[in-house]
């Protein structure tokens, strides 16, 4: 799609909300994460001390605005580019992939870990805690178990806990925080 010539200035506002909105929802490496059933500290929540900011779903749009609902699919077509790209840049800034010359230390059963898909929704940010490791045979951890602890509302509007376990290798894996 080309959107060169269909930015205007309502357009480019949306795409900076949405460009905004997807940096400041990145996880805090490291830092003010102590359970991983709680919520993850974002520069999002340390502004407005409230939940992450989520994106509106697609819905029906009114045939009186469309150029509205256009507006908002380019906005949307952009805001999705640029979270390709900079998922992609920001997870090469924080993971090490480098040859292993020397000695690492191992990811062990309590670590907190994000975890790399390609494939994520826009803002879903995998966290969780290392819950089993398997090693190689050289004895380096190669593969591990990873919970999320996943929250959910039920029909009463209630948050439920529905911890996910995932199995992942370590490349597909960044050590946030180690215990």
């Amino acid at each position: 799609m080309d959107i060169r010539n269909k930015i205007d200035t309502k357009t480019l506002r949306a795409i900076l909300f949405e460009v905004a909105n997807i940096v400041n929802n990145r996880p805090l490496t490291g830092t003010l994460i102590h359970d991983v059933e709680e919520e993850i500290m974002t520069p999002n929540r340390l502004l407005t001390m409230k939940g992450p900011l989520l994106a509106l779903p697609p819905g029906d749009f009114p045939t009186i605005n469309v150029y509205s609902s256009k507006r908002w699919k380019v906005a949307q077509a952009v805001a999705d580019k640029f979270w390709k790209a900079w998922k992609a840049e920001y997870f090469e800034t924080i993971m090490h992939r480098q040859k292993w010359t020397d000695v690492q230390r191992n990811i062990k059963v309590g670590d907190i870990v994000s975890v790399v898909d390609e494939n994520t929704a826009r803002n879903d940010w995998k966290i969780g805690r290392v819950s089993n490791t398997f090693p190689g045979k050289d004895g380096l951890v190669r593969k591990i178990e990873i919970t999320l602890g996943n929250r959910w509302l039920d029909r009463k509007g209630k948050p439920i806990e529905l911890p996910t376990v995932l199995s992942r290798p370590i490349s597909k894996v960044i050590l946030l925080l180690s215990t």
